[in-house]
């Protein structure tokens, strides 16, 4: 896939995307997610199957990717800093910016706060979680969307990720491929266009 195409949330249209396993293998996990827009928004609906359901996350800003976790890496093509929107399944997120991935800056608590999120928990036993988690980031708040820019003109790319680094099993997977070779969510050489029509 070389680029994604988002459309409207009025269209009712938008295609269920499946992120696939990159590093090790994850048969037990699968992510599917619908993304959406409207004038100002990127709408992400993640619904997820996994053996655990950790939810450690106390506050924003936490090491929300040691939890079960879902990520949106958004890059304007004319900056070179991306910025990284994390979400645990504890609704507490980490967002960042910067250009690889050290050195990155963390926004401030009250900037987040402003992102609505929620979690609906389907199962949650010894053999399986299903959760639906939604999150709606306000592209123009976080300066994605420039002043008198219309989203249609959006040029972006990105990358949409889940990750378990601190589960008994590990699993990592993505939108998009990864180098096999890298461990790292943070390579902006996998991201990829992000169309909005």
């Amino acid at each position: 896939m070389e680029k994604l195409e988002i459309r409207d949330k009025d269209l009712k249209n938008n295609e269920t995307l499946i992120l696939k396993p990159c590093w090790v293998d994850s048969p037990e996990v699968m992510v599917k997610v619908v993304l959406e827009h409207d004038e100002s928004n990127l709408i992400a609906t993640f619904e997820v199957f996994e053996k655990q359901l950790r939810r450690m996350s106390t506050h924003n800003n936490d090491e929300v990717y040691e939890d079960s976790c879902v990520e949106i890496f958004l890059k304007r093509e004319d900056e070179e800093f991306y910025r990284n929107f994390e979400l645990s399944a504890t609704t507490f997120m980490l967002v960042g910016r910067g250009s690889s991935r050290y050195g990155r800056i963390r926004y401030d608590i009250s900037y987040i706060e402003k992102i609505h999120r929620s979690i609906e928990i389907l199962e949650n036993n010894s053999n399986r979680s299903h959760y639906i988690i939604k999150e709606s980031i306000n592209l123009r708040d976080w300066h994605i969307l420039k002043a008198g820019e219309s989203i249609k003109e959006l040029k972006i790319v990105g990358n949409i990720y889940k990750c378990g680094p601190t589960f008994e099993k590990l699993h990592f997977q993505s939108l998009f491929e990864m180098d096999p070779n890298l461990i790292n969510f943070h390579n902006a050489k996998c991201f990829r266009k992000f169309e909005f029509i």
